[in-house]
């Protein structure tokens, strides 16, 4: 494995943690889409929970 590869998956277990901690829903139905599909939305998820998240604490 590369390096850079290496960190990918890191990050993608990152985003895996912050939807499994987010949403119990979203994350039980993603794990029916092909891995193809399921990486980048996950990537999706987390930055859009992210995001939220920093303007919930603004207010």
């Amino acid at each position: 494995m590369n390096r850079s590869s290496k960190r990918f998956d890191e990050d993608l277990n990152e985003c895996v943690e912050t939807m499994r901690d987010g949403s119990k829903s979203f994350f039980a139905a993603s794990r029916v889409l092909p891995s193809r599909v399921r990486d980048p939305a996950t990537a999706l998820y987390a930055f859009c929970r992210i995001t939220d998240d920093i303007a919930d604490a603004a207010d």
